[in-house]
């Protein structure tokens, strides 16, 4: 009966998998870094991506990288489901939740951007199924230590921002071998923090070999108001995600997983049942959070919030193995699905709809700016949210974060959107710099080129800006 179930649940996981993305890809448009490898066929190798790098040149049949959608995007939703499914069966979960659980990660508001990628996505997926492998095997110790190395360190050569749930998941395994043995504990967190070591030490091994500079990230902060700052950019970022139906659903969810939680206090007789299975908890969600909180200049975006959905599936798993099943965690896993499905799609409209608003700004400006090789462009400003996708903003505050706005000054993006479509010089990016600032202050002395209720075009040479903030000239 269990195997019939898994091999049911297993299908309905991925059909459900790939129906969730299927409005994502709908939209057909390109994300963020998607438009710069779009133009330069560039890799990972800046980033230290290593793997990504290679696997996605040999994807592409050599360098340059192409776009090979929406594959990598079907692929990595179906990968990033699997994940909660292996966490899933790691702890022996084989009831009516199965499903719901197992896609407790995928259907997370923090996945979004994770999507939306033509190129990214798919490293991003290989890289949260990696850490979740080893735990198949965490009774067995020379086997889980050299998955964990191999996998860990995939991982890390793939989207180095999952990593740390590793150690997520390695908390809840102590924690419930705590309520055991002691000793079985202990061990099973040596093993665990062992093999995360040495899968760093060996990533950045690979890195200095191949004298890699991660893009200038990963910065120790210096002061405790950078500390401060960043704590606050977290909450922030966190109640941007939630929503009615997002916190009725989680409160069904949690409700059982608070009680057991209550349960382990009261009926361990020692201290390793009793406190260190609630010390680990508290451990997994504070790295959960991830080692953004103490990088200096942490990109605070969805895409970086893997650790939040682990750690609910990995809370709602280790419940669901003591406890049982119960009709709480099932209604409100379900809840938490459907939730997570409108604001898919509303995610997914909402960017239809701020695409089209860009392609008709491109549209309107391209035919006044200059098309000779040498041209350039700047922009001034920030292009405004569209009616349309202010009512998604607003109902949904996360969508600030998932829908970015590329023309905004000196953002690299913004231009890059000209240059899909030929509108600037082949070698041109934008003005960087004191070659920037010295063309807004000249912007008067400028030809109007083009002016509407949206924008004003100035055009001098070779230099087009597209201004936003409606500089306003003496006549």
């Amino acid at each position: 009966m269990n195997c019939y179930l898994s091999d049911k649940s297993l299908k309905a996981i991925v059909i459900i998998s790939l129906a969730y993305v299927t409005p994502i890809v709908l939209t057909g448009g390109l994300y963020i870094d998607d438009i710069g490898r779009s133009l330069t066929g560039l890799a990972w190798m800046h980033d230290g991506r290593v793997l990504t790098s290679a696997f996605m040149i040999l994807l592409s049949g050599g360098y340059p990288v192409t776009d090979i959608f929406p594959i990598g995007n079907f692929a990595s939703s179906l990968l990033i489901a699997l994940s909660g499914f292996t966490i899933a069966k790691s702890f022996g979960i084989n009831t009516r939740s199965l499903v719901p659980i197992s896609l407790l990660i995928l259907f997370s508001p923090f996945m979004l951007e994770n999507l939306s990628y033509r190129f990214d996505s798919l490293s991003m997926g290989i890289s949260i199924v990696a850490i979740c492998i080893p735990f198949l095997w965490y009774n067995k110790s020379l086997l889980f230590i050299v998955t964990s190395v191999i996998c860990v360190y995939v991982s890390l050569q793939t989207y180095q921002a999952s990593s740390t749930c590793y150690l997520v998941i390695a908390c809840f395994f102590c924690a419930d071998e705590f309520r055991k043995s002691f000793k079985n504990g202990m061990l099973l967190g040596i093993a665990s923090c062992l093999s995360f070591l040495t899968s760093t030490l060996l990533s950045s091994i690979t890195w200095k070999a191949l004298s890699l500079d991660m893009n200038g990230r990963g910065g120790i902060i210096n002061s405790q108001v950078e500390l401060i700052d960043n704590i606050y950019k977290y909450i922030d970022l966190l109640s941007d995600a939630t929503n009615y139906q997002l916190v009725f659903s989680l409160a069904l969810l949690l409700l059982p997983c608070v009680l057991f939680l209550m349960y382990v206090v009261r009926s361990g007789r020692k201290f390793h049942m009793k406190a260190l299975p609630i010390i680990m908890v508290a451990l997994a969600l504070i790295i959960s959070i991830g080692p953004g909180l103490f990088l200096s200049g942490t990109w605070w975006t969805p895409r970086i919030m893997i650790g939040a959905p682990v750690f609910l599936t990995c809370l709602c798993c280790w419940a669901l193995a003591v406890n049982g099943d119960n009709w709480l965690t099932t209604v409100g896993s379900w809840l938490y699905l459907f939730a997570g499905l409108i604001l898919c799609v509303s995610y997914a409209n909402a960017t239809k709809a701020n695409n089209e608003y860009i392609d008709s700004i491109i549209s309107m400006a391209r035919p006044y700016i200059s098309s000779t090789d040498e041209s350039n462009l700047v922009i001034n400003g920030e292009v405004k949210r569209p009616a349309r996708v202010k009512i998604y903003d607003n109902k949904f505050p996360i969508l600030k974060h998932l829908i970015p706005t590329y023309m905004s000054n000196s953002w690299t993006w913004g231009v890059a959107q000209f240059k899909r479509t030929d509108s600037i010089g082949e070698r041109a990016w934008g003005l960087r710099g004191e070659r920037r600032v010295n063309a807004i202050k000249n912007i008067c002395s400028m030809r109007v080129a083009l002016a509407n209720k949206d924008f004003t075009l100035y055009s001098d040479s070779n230099i087009s800006i597209l201004d936003f903030n409606k500089v306003k000239c003496a006549n």
